[in-house]
C-alpha cells in the first residue's frame, strides 16, 4: 500500500492531477469527505505496516465517532474509492474491493457467516440503498448495482442489477382517495 498513491487518487481527485503534499493538506482542510479518506487511508496505512499502535488506535476512534460510516481498517479496498455521501455506509472486514469503487448512501456489503468472503472487482459502482450479503460471492468488473437493490448471489463482469419493484401513490382529491400506480393508471380506490 503506497499511501501517496491513495492520497493522489482520492483526497485529490484523481491522477489527473498534479500531486503534491501543500494540496493533499489544502484538501484535507477544505472538505469533510476528504478528512475521511485522508484519515481512514492514515490509519489502514499504519495499522499495516506498525500494527495496531496508540496512533491507529486513536485514528479509528477518531473516524467511529466523527463519521457516520461503518469501514473497518481490515478491509481490502484499491485506489481510487470514492463515497457519493458520507451516510449510512456500512461494509464488513471480510469484503475485498477493486479500484476505483463508487458506493452511494445508505449502502451495506456484509456475509452471511464470519467465514464467507465477498470479492468485488474493479471499476464497480453501487446505487444508493442497497445490500449486498452473501456468502463467498464475487462481483465483477465494471459492474453497476442500482439503488434499492438487494443482491445475494454472485455476479459476472458488465452486468447491471437493479429493482424493479412497483410504486404506488395514493392522491387525495376532494374526500375522495384516488392509487396511481407506476404505469400512471389512475382510478378510485372504492372501484374494484
Amino acid at each position: 500500500m503506497h499511501l501517496k498513491e491513495y492520497f493522489h487518487a482520492e483526497v485529490l481527485g484523481g491522477e489527473h492531477k498534479k500531486f503534491s503534499w501543500v494540496r493533499v493538506l489544502k484538501a484535507y482542510l477544505k472538505s469533510h469527505k476528504n478528512k475521511f479518506f485522508f484519515e481512514y487511508r492514515l490509519a489502514q496505512a499504519l495499522q499495516i505496516k506498525y500494527g495496531n499502535i496508540f496512533l491507529v488506535r486513536f485514528l479509528r476512534k477518531r473516524i467511529e465517532k466523527r463519521y457516520p460510516v461503518d469501514i473497518p481498517l481490515e478491509c481490502q479496498i484499491g485506489k481510487g474509492f470514492y463515497i457519493a455521501h458520507l451516510v449510512g455506509v456500512v461494509i464488513s472486514d471480510k469484503v475485498s474491493i477493486g479500484q476505483r469503487f463508487t458506493i452511494f448512501q445508505n449502502v451495506t456489503i456484509g456475509q452471511k457467516n464470519d467465514q464467507a468472503k465477498i470479492e468485488i472487482g474493479n471499476d464497480v459502482t453501487i446505487g444508493a440503498n442497497s445490500c449486498v450479503i452473501g456468502s463467498d460471492m464475487k462481483i465483477g468488473n465494471n459492474c453497476e448495482i442500482g439503488a434499492f437493490s438487494f443482491l445475494c448471489k454472485s455476479i459476472p463482469d458488465n452486468t447491471l442489477v437493479y429493482n424493479i419493484s412497483k410504486s404506488n401513490y395514493v392522491y387525495k382529491e376532494e374526500g375522495v382517495e384516488y392509487i396511481c400506480s407506476r404505469n400512471t393508471r389512475i382510478r378510485n380506490i372504492d372501484q374494484k
